[in-house]
Parts: C-alpha cells; structure tokens; sequence
C-alpha cells in the first residue's frame, strides 16, 4: 500500500476520511497489470473531486499506481482512496488541509475466478438506500447503507438488490442492475441514489452502438417481476446473470437469453484487451 506515494499502513487519526467518509474511491480490476477501464474511472474520480471540491493530483496518482503495479502480481484488484485530508475538528473543513491518496492492490476474491455462466440467486433487501441527489452517482466514502444491506445475505445469494424507502430500485450491494421487461433493455434512473457504475457507462454505450439503446426508467419492486432477463454487473467481476430473484415469499426464474449474452460478449471483448 502507498499512502501519498510513500509505502505505509497507517494515516493520521485526524483525517477527514477516517471521522466523516470525507472523500472517494474507485476499486479496479488489474489484468496483465493493467487497469482495465482506467480512463472511464479516471473522468469518475476527477469528477467527483472536482464536485467535493477535493484536490486531485493526477500526474501524483499515475506515479503512485506505475509503481504500485510494478510491485503487485499480474492480476488482482486497486483501490484508489483520495480523502480531503486533516482539517481539524469539526465538519466544515480547513482552508490549508493536504489530500491524501491511498493506492492498495488486493487479490480477486474467488468468485472472480470462475465462470459465471450458470447465474446467480439474488433477493431484495431489507435496509433501504439513502436518497442524496447531489451525491448521486458519486462513490463517496461512507458506505453505511450498503454495508447493512451486504450484512443481509447468506450463503444462499450472490447479491441483494437495494432499493429506496419509497421502494424505487436502484442497483445492488456492489453492482448496477440491467432488466429486459417487455422486450426492452433498461437499467434504473440514478438521478436521486446509487453509483454510476464504470461497466454500466461500457455497456450503456456498446448497447447503443449495436442499435439496442438502453432506457434509465424509474423502477418499482413490480417492474422487476415482469423482466424476462436480468443482470448485474461491475468492473471488477463484470457481468452475472440473475436466474433467480426472491422477493419476500415470491421467486421469479429467469433465463439467461440473447441481451444476457450479449452484455456476457461485451465484458469478454473489454477484458481481452488487457
């Protein structure tokens, strides 16, 4: 791990990240030490920082990453951290704190390593998802809500679906959700909650080119019942088909059809590249 370029374990109590999640991160899939979809993460970060008023030193960043990719195995995981530093007691932040950029490299969780062409089981959580239209589509620090969703599942689900007190769908625990209902791909509107997924901005845009544009809708708990195929995705594990969804005593089955697989080639064509 380097911490501000620096190998290190440790940040100073007093930062911002650590009292109030006062910062971003973005966690990347490393093939052929490789950062797959870096530039579409890279606009991300810059973004967010730039909206949280956070200073990101770009040219610092891709030093950190060259000589953490270096030292790593070929394949695995980053996660990139940039918090606004120590500013001091209280939530309004000092005028002179330093950022502080944290780069680590992870092994790929298992799961990672074999197919997933059988899908998964996933179900619908209990804890909702906060509603924050200025933060929407960031991936902030302070991750509560999904951290309690995530608590929810057992051995039986791969993932759990999130959705807001008012029961609008929103993504998973770690993924953005595609549905085909009634013949048309669509994914849900991120305007008021949840993360705009890296692989969902890839695949949005390659469904496109193919002629098969995807709609943002605002989805209830009941759309999804009438969906004919389902999938999750994100730039780590890319795609899963859902074959099956529990919601409370109901199950709805699903095959993995012809959009399903066609997300499934997308991912494949990306991950090649690498």
């Amino acid at each position: 791990m380097l911490i501000n370029g620096e190998p290190g374990q440790t940040i100073p109590v007093s930062d911002r990240g650590f009292h109030y999640g006062d910062g971003v991160f973005e966690t990347i899939r490393v093939i052929n030490k490789q950062l797959s979809f870096w530039p579409l993460h890279q606009r991300r970060l810059a973004n967010a920082c730039t909206l949280l008023a956070i200073t990101l030193d770009l040219v610092a960043l891709q030093g950190d990453l060259d000589k953490l990719l270096t030292q790593s195995p070929a394949n695995g995981i980053v996660k990139i951290i940039i918090t606004r530093g120590s500013g001091g007691r209280g939530y309004a932040p000092g005028l002179s704190s330093a950022t502080t950029r944290i780069v680590q490299f992870h092994e790929l969780p298992p799961a990672n390593n074999g197919p997933t062409a059988d899908g998964i089981r996933v179900k619908f959580c209990q804890q909702p998802l906060s509603v924050n239209s200025t933060l929407s589509g960031l991936k902030y620090l302070g991750r509560l809500d999904l951290v309690l969703a995530s608590m929810e599942l057992d051995d039986g689900f791969d993932e759990g679906i999130m959705t807001t007190d008012s029961g609008q769908v929103i993504e998973g625990t770690r993924s953005n959700l595609f549905a085909v209902i009634d013949g048309e791909l669509v994914t849900p509107n991120l305007r008021n909650a949840g993360v705009a997924g890296v692989m969902r901005e890839y695949l949005m845009e390659r469904f496109a080119s193919t002629g098969n544009p995807v709609q943002e809708l605002d989805l209830e708990r009941e759309d999804l019942s009438n969906a004919s195929e389902m999938f999750l995705c994100n730039s780590v594990f890319g795609v899963w088909p859902v074959v099956e969804l529990v919601s409370q005593n109901q199950i709805l089955k699903l095959e993995i059809g012809s959009i399903t697989g066609l997300a499934l080639e997308f991912q494949d064509e990306e991950f090649r590249l690498y």
